[in-house]
Protein backbone atom coordinates (compact mmCIF):
# COMPACT_ATOMS: atom_id res chain seq x y z
CA UNK A 1 0.00 0.00 0.00
CA UNK A 2 2.59 2.67 0.86
CA UNK A 3 4.51 1.73 -2.88
CA UNK A 4 0.87 2.80 -4.62
CA UNK A 5 0.77 5.51 -2.72
CA UNK A 6 4.70 6.77 -3.15
CA UNK A 7 3.88 5.68 -7.16
CA UNK A 8 0.61 8.48 -7.45
CA UNK A 9 3.04 11.26 -5.03
CA UNK A 10 5.52 11.29 -8.44
CA UNK A 11 2.92 11.91 -11.03
CA UNK A 12 1.40 14.31 -8.56
CA UNK A 13 4.14 16.17 -7.33
CA UNK A 14 5.21 16.61 -11.05
CA UNK A 15 1.51 17.68 -11.81
CA UNK A 16 1.72 20.61 -8.77
CA UNK A 17 4.87 21.81 -9.78
CA UNK A 18 3.71 22.49 -13.88
CA UNK A 19 0.77 24.35 -12.00
CA UNK A 20 3.10 26.26 -9.77
CA UNK A 21 4.90 27.21 -13.05
CA UNK A 22 1.99 28.13 -15.07
CA UNK A 23 0.59 30.01 -12.46
CA UNK A 24 3.63 32.14 -11.69
CA UNK A 25 3.82 32.81 -15.55
CA UNK A 26 0.50 34.05 -15.35
CA UNK A 27 0.94 36.43 -12.59
CA UNK A 28 4.14 37.18 -14.54
CA UNK A 29 2.35 38.15 -17.96
CA UNK A 30 -0.17 39.81 -16.03
CA UNK A 31 2.25 41.79 -14.33
CA UNK A 32 3.74 42.72 -17.84
CA UNK A 33 1.81 42.20 -21.26
CA UNK A 34 -1.25 43.04 -19.66
CA UNK A 35 0.21 46.43 -17.94
CA UNK A 36 0.31 49.50 -19.65
CA UNK A 37 3.07 50.98 -17.62
CA UNK A 38 5.57 47.74 -18.51
CA UNK A 39 4.64 48.82 -22.74
CA UNK A 40 5.10 52.49 -21.94
CA UNK A 41 8.46 51.17 -20.26
CA UNK A 42 9.45 48.74 -23.21
CA UNK A 43 8.93 51.80 -25.68
CA UNK A 44 10.61 54.32 -23.75
CA UNK A 45 13.96 52.18 -23.30
CA UNK A 46 14.12 51.61 -27.07
CA UNK A 47 13.56 55.22 -27.69
CA UNK A 48 10.72 54.80 -30.35
CA UNK A 49 9.68 58.18 -30.71
CA UNK A 50 13.32 59.27 -31.80
CA UNK A 51 13.25 56.62 -34.43
CA UNK A 52 9.61 57.43 -36.03
CA UNK A 53 10.48 61.11 -35.80
CA UNK A 54 14.25 61.30 -37.00
CA UNK A 55 15.59 58.28 -38.10
CA UNK A 56 12.52 56.69 -40.02
CA UNK A 57 12.14 59.94 -42.15
CA UNK A 58 15.86 59.82 -43.01
CA UNK A 59 15.76 56.54 -44.08
CA UNK A 60 12.91 56.32 -45.79
CA UNK A 61 14.23 59.38 -47.86
CA UNK A 62 17.56 57.69 -48.81
CA UNK A 63 15.73 54.40 -49.59
CA UNK A 64 13.77 56.40 -52.44
CA UNK A 65 16.32 58.59 -53.48
CA UNK A 66 18.54 55.07 -53.85
CA UNK A 67 15.49 53.92 -56.62
CA UNK A 68 15.49 56.85 -58.66
CA UNK A 69 18.53 57.88 -61.00
CA UNK A 70 21.65 60.16 -59.20
CA UNK A 71 21.61 62.45 -62.15
CA UNK A 72 18.35 63.82 -62.84
CA UNK A 73 17.31 66.34 -65.34
CA UNK A 74 14.69 68.62 -64.44
CA UNK A 75 14.24 69.91 -68.32
CA UNK A 76 13.53 66.46 -69.13
CA UNK A 77 10.03 65.12 -69.40
CA UNK A 78 10.46 61.48 -68.91
CA UNK A 79 12.14 62.21 -65.11
CA UNK A 80 9.00 61.71 -62.88
CA UNK A 81 8.69 64.79 -60.58
CA UNK A 82 9.39 62.88 -57.53
CA UNK A 83 12.74 61.77 -58.50
CA UNK A 84 13.71 65.36 -59.44
CA UNK A 85 12.07 66.48 -55.68
CA UNK A 86 14.40 63.46 -54.33
CA UNK A 87 17.39 64.85 -55.35
CA UNK A 88 16.77 67.99 -54.44
CA UNK A 89 15.33 68.11 -51.37
CA UNK A 90 17.72 67.38 -48.26
CA UNK A 91 17.86 66.59 -44.32
CA UNK A 92 16.32 70.18 -43.41
CA UNK A 93 13.26 68.87 -44.93
CA UNK A 94 13.27 65.62 -42.95
CA UNK A 95 14.08 67.64 -39.52
CA UNK A 96 10.73 69.66 -40.28
CA UNK A 97 8.95 66.60 -39.56
CA UNK A 98 10.66 66.57 -36.28
CA UNK A 99 9.71 70.48 -35.95
CA UNK A 100 6.23 69.96 -36.35
CA UNK A 101 5.25 66.80 -34.70
CA UNK A 102 7.41 66.76 -31.80
CA UNK A 103 8.52 63.49 -29.93
CA UNK A 104 7.37 64.90 -26.69
CA UNK A 105 3.76 65.20 -28.06
CA UNK A 106 3.79 61.71 -30.29
CA UNK A 107 4.84 60.06 -27.12
CA UNK A 108 1.92 62.10 -25.00
CA UNK A 109 -0.54 60.22 -27.58
CA UNK A 110 0.59 56.83 -27.67
CA UNK A 111 0.57 56.70 -23.91
CA UNK A 112 -2.77 57.60 -23.82
CA UNK A 113 -3.43 55.08 -26.39
CA UNK A 114 -2.00 52.45 -24.19
CA UNK A 115 -3.73 53.89 -21.52
CA UNK A 116 -6.99 53.55 -22.71
CA UNK A 117 -7.21 50.55 -24.67
CA UNK A 118 -4.53 48.49 -21.90
CA UNK A 119 -7.01 49.19 -19.58
CA UNK A 120 -9.84 47.61 -21.63
CA UNK A 121 -7.37 44.33 -22.55
CA UNK A 122 -6.50 44.02 -18.39
CA UNK A 123 -10.57 44.23 -18.14
CA UNK A 124 -10.19 47.17 -15.82
CA UNK A 125 -12.68 48.97 -17.82
CA UNK A 126 -15.43 48.28 -20.23
CA UNK A 127 -14.80 50.39 -23.11
CA UNK A 128 -11.97 52.42 -24.33
CA UNK A 129 -11.79 56.36 -26.32
CA UNK A 130 -8.76 57.44 -28.40
CA UNK A 131 -9.14 60.84 -28.81
CA UNK A 132 -5.75 62.43 -30.40
CA UNK A 133 -5.83 66.17 -31.34
CA UNK A 134 -4.73 66.60 -34.25
CA UNK A 135 -6.08 70.12 -35.11
CA UNK A 136 -3.13 71.92 -32.67
CA UNK A 137 -0.53 69.62 -35.44
CA UNK A 138 -2.53 70.92 -38.48
CA UNK A 139 -1.04 74.50 -38.15
CA UNK A 140 2.49 73.00 -37.38
CA UNK A 141 2.33 70.72 -40.44
CA UNK A 142 1.10 73.21 -42.74
CA UNK A 143 3.61 75.95 -42.19
CA UNK A 144 6.23 73.27 -42.26
CA UNK A 145 5.10 71.46 -45.73
CA UNK A 146 5.70 75.44 -47.25
CA UNK A 147 8.86 76.25 -45.48
CA UNK A 148 9.78 73.16 -47.49
CA UNK A 149 8.40 74.60 -50.84
CA UNK A 150 9.97 77.65 -50.43
CA UNK A 151 12.97 75.89 -49.86
CA UNK A 152 15.55 77.31 -52.12
CA UNK A 153 16.89 75.22 -53.86
CA UNK A 154 12.97 72.99 -54.29
CA UNK A 155 11.37 76.74 -54.95
CA UNK A 156 14.45 77.22 -58.02
CA UNK A 157 13.52 73.76 -59.31
CA UNK A 158 9.88 74.16 -59.36
CA UNK A 159 10.32 77.99 -60.72
CA UNK A 160 13.04 76.61 -63.54
CA UNK A 161 11.00 73.19 -64.31
CA UNK A 162 7.39 74.33 -64.55
CA UNK A 163 6.88 77.96 -64.22
CA UNK A 164 9.52 79.55 -66.15
CA UNK A 165 8.55 77.05 -69.48
CA UNK A 166 4.79 77.65 -69.28
CA UNK A 167 5.56 81.60 -69.44
CA UNK A 168 8.49 81.65 -72.20
CA UNK A 169 5.59 79.39 -73.70
CA UNK A 170 2.89 82.27 -73.20
CA UNK A 171 4.86 85.10 -74.35
CA UNK A 172 5.88 83.07 -77.46
CA UNK A 173 2.35 82.82 -78.23
CA UNK A 174 1.55 86.17 -77.50
CA UNK A 175 4.60 87.83 -79.84
CA UNK A 176 4.33 85.98 -82.27
CA UNK A 177 0.18 86.70 -82.51
CA UNK A 178 1.11 90.53 -81.92
CA UNK A 179 4.18 89.62 -84.68
CA UNK A 180 1.22 88.23 -87.19
CA UNK A 181 -1.62 90.75 -86.22
CA UNK A 182 1.46 93.46 -87.30
CA UNK A 183 2.35 91.66 -90.62
CA UNK A 184 -1.57 91.56 -91.52
CA UNK A 185 -1.97 95.13 -90.92
CA UNK A 186 0.53 96.35 -92.89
Amino acid sequence: MIWVRRLLAVPLGLLFMWLLIGGLLLIHLEGSLLSPAFHKDQLEKVDVYTFILEDLPRAALDELRESYPEHVDPDVEADPPLAVFLHVIDEDAAASVQRAVPSSWLEEQVEQVIDQVGGYLAGKRDDFEVYVPLKDKAGALSRESQAVVHYDRLYRLVMDSTVRPEVDRALEDEVSQDLAASLSTD
